[in-house]
């Protein structure tokens, strides 16, 4: 037993000293093995590559914060069955190729081959309005006088009764570029995660208090940053990188951003946001 005790630390010496150097490392390295990377290293995944500006199913399922407008929703009734006027009042979960029946906002009316998605609300930020987050994409295949039926074509969440509906934004499949540094770009702050997290990791949505306003566009790369700020009784805060994150979705006065790297994963609202990259239309 002695002896076997004394080989562990022989074992763990001789797998970290024949980790290979970073620059022949592979996505098979193991993770522990891997130097941390700078701040530089970090933003290359997008600096020196072609980048495609972003997917159309990010831009969708993103969410965004509604700045206090009241934006005119219409409304989902629930799944038809059977195909007819007449809707479920079934709890069982609603899938893909349902069809659901919903009212347009007052005033309004929705066109057979409209596309339309379906989302939740929830309490925003102080100040913004709320949170509205996509749960699935809806195309209207018919209309009567009392209400109108769309079929489900894509789910991204959970889909209730008396979720709301709205126009899906038109858009196209993008082409790859190459992006462009935006030295001394615009700065803002993250107001708030979509889902609250004590940890970030890549692929979560937060939103920011940059919009069109600021010169703002969908595609462009953020970094975000803590904010140097002296502690009592503790180590100062330095102005440092905590991630890299894409625009998926921009308002007059906000946007969405997604994580697309995390260097420090204690991203909190208030943290400073700076766009340091932009892709050509």
């Amino acid at each position: 037993m002695e002896a076997r005790m004394r080989a562990i630390p022989l074992l763990l010496f001789a797998v970290v000293s024949s980790a290979a150097p970073l620059a022949a490392q592979d996505d098979s390295t193991l993770a522990f093995l891997r130097p941390a990377q700078s701040a530089q290293e970090a933003l290359r995944a997008y600096q020196n590559k072609p980048y495609v500006p972003i997917r159309i199913s990010e831009i969708r399922t993103a969410g965004f914060l509604t700045e206090g407008v009241a934006f005119p929703f219409g409304r989902a009734l629930g799944a038809v069955t059977p195909p007819t006027v007449r809707t479920s009042s079934s709890t069982a979960p609603i899938m893909k190729g349902t069809k659901i029946a919903v009212i347009p906002p007052s005033g309004g009316s929705y066109a057979v081959g409209d596309t339309l998605l379906i989302a939740y609300r929830q309490v925003g930020p102080r100040g913004w309005g709320e949170i509205v987050i996509p749960t699935g994409l809806l195309a209207v295949v018919e209309v009567n006088s009392r209400q109108t039926i769309a079929k489900l074509v894509s789910v991204y969440g959970p889909i209730r009764e008396d979720q709301v509906v709205y126009p899906a934004e038109p858009l196209a499949a993008a082409r790859e570029v190459d992006p462009v540094a935006t030295p001394d770009g615009p700065s803002g702050m993250v107001l708030a995660h979509r889902t609250p997290r004590e940890l970030q990791m890549p692929g979560g949505v937060l939103f920011t208090d940059l919009g069109r306003d600021d010169g703002i566009g969908q595609g462009d790369f953020v970094q975000i940053r803590r904010r140097a700020r002296h502690v009592v009784d503790g180590a100062d805060r330095i102005n440092e990188v905590l991630a890299t994150a894409q625009v998926v979705h921009v308002g007059a006065r906000s946007s969405t951003i997604r994580v697309i790297e995390v260097i420090s994963p204690e991203v909190e609202p208030g943290a400073q946001v700076v766009r340091v990259a932009t892709l050509p239309n």
